[in-house]
């Protein structure tokens, strides 16, 4: 099963089935070993994040309980964060240097990179470590998946959660273009990506007209993802001290960096006014010829 509901299935059946999943996978990837640490790491964070977004769309009031399950998803997470980020910034420079015949530009740069990677990888007992915790946590989410009181989950809440993150997108958007600070950035980049997941949990339920809406709000995330992840590059090249001779090429990158963000920027923001005027209403239509007595609309 993908990371999206079943129809067939009740609202109850599919967040237990979904979460189960994404899960096991995750602890089928710990426990293989040709799985290198870069993708493992990069492919548990996704899980973590998936399962915050699955809680949060069935769970919009945010109990004690469900407030608890979302902390320890996202504690989960960031185990591996600073691990993730050192590596994304060698693939970001990689891409940034590949095929420019730069002058100043010599490898002490990704030198440089690589070796800050190792050090923060073997930070926190190293890598192994870290995915023994995170396998630790994945077992004990298990449990309590079965253990989870899904008698409350229904429709209601379930478009409650869908139409609360939505408006957190629109919201985000808008404190970014008033105050495009890097940390509305962030917000913004963060409140899409979990509605992304919204619509690949809500993808079945999709009239084929709405295809292009969930393309659209991917396109989003993936531009606010490559804008951050220059910024976390930004950021490592800002700790590093160059000779004089590489200095040229420091402010070279940085140049680099900073006129690739305004231009990821700039896509973001008529991508961001497209989906702030989408209509929700088919898709909510569509829970009720799927779910039936299940779904009690809001008005």
């Amino acid at each position: 099963m993908s990371y999206s509901f079943n129809p067939p299935l009740s609202l109850r059946e599919n967040v237990r089935q979904v979460a189960l999943e994404l899960l096991e996978e995750g602890l089928a990837q710990i426990n293989d070993a040709e799985s290198g640490p870069v993708e493992t790491v990069h492919d548990l964070r996704k899980r973590c994040k998936k399962m915050r977004a699955l809680v949060r769309l069935v769970y919009p009031g945010r109990r004690d309980a469900v407030r608890m399950e979302n902390e320890r998803y996202r504690d989960t997470s960031m185990l591996l964060s600073d691990v993730r980020d050192a590596q994304i910034t060698i693939e970001v420079f990689d891409q940034i240097v590949d095929g420019v015949a730069h002058p100043d530009m010599t490898p002490i740069f990704r030198d440089f990179l690589v070796s800050r990677c190792r050090v923060v990888e073997e930070m926190e007992g190293g890598i192994d470590v870290r995915l023994k915790k995170t396998k630790e946590r994945f077992v004990s989410g298990r449990e309590r998946i079965l253990k989870w009181p899904l008698d409350n989950v229904c429709g209601v809440l379930l478009q409650e959660g869908f139409f609360k993150a939505y408006r957190r997108v629109v919201k985000a958007m808008r404190r970014a273009q008033s105050d495009p600070t890097t940390e509305n950035y962030h917000e913004w980049r963060k409140s899409a990506k979990n509605h992304w997941y919204h619509t690949r949990l809500l993808k079945p339920l999709w009239l084929d007209e709405m295809t292009t809406y969930k393309e659209t709000v991917y396109e989003l995330t993936d531009h606010l993802g490559s804008e951050r992840d220059l910024f976390t590059l930004s950021e490592a090249i800002s700790e590093m001290t160059p000779q004089e001779e590489d200095r040229n090429a420091s402010v070279w990158i940085q140049e680099q960096i900073r006129e690739k963000r305004a231009a990821l920027r700039a896509k973001c923001l008529p991508i961001g006014e497209a989906i702030s005027i989408w209509n929700p209403v088919p898709l909510v239509e569509r829970f009720h010829v799927h779910w039936g007595a299940e779904i009690d609309v809001i008005s």
